[in-house]
């Protein structure tokens, strides 16, 4: 499940699971949406489900992945390939990601 707010227009024209972000040398296991408008990615915020089901005395917990990070494509200019691809945007920053549609569905937006 995503907890995530749509914007008005927005389509959603993908959604992976089985992305790996690299972060400081550490591969962690993501999801990416892709819209229209912005690409997302999404975790689970809050790893302590131990905690939360104990608060809640036993009702029933349902994780979701939250965004981290929201990129208006407009700001991303430029992806170079190599074993994880490296999204570059306007403002210098640039992340390492690899997935297996992203790429080929971004180009038909």
């Amino acid at each position: 499940m995503y907890n995530f707010e749509k914007m008005e227009h927005e389509i959603i024209d993908l959604i992976e699971d089985d992305c790996i972000l690299l972060c400081d040398g550490t591969e962690k296991n993501i999801s990416i949406i892709l819209t229209n408008f912005r690409l997302i990615l999404l975790d689970y915020l809050s790893d302590d489900y131990r905690e939360v089901m104990r608060i809640s005395r036993g009702m029933n917990y349902l994780k979701s992945k939250e965004p981290f990070l929201s990129i208006n494509l407009e700001d991303l200019v430029k992806v170079e390939h190599g074993d994880y691809d490296k999204y570059i945007l306007k403002n210098g920053n640039y992340f390492f990601l690899k997935t297996k549609l992203l790429i080929n569905k971004m180009y038909k937006i």
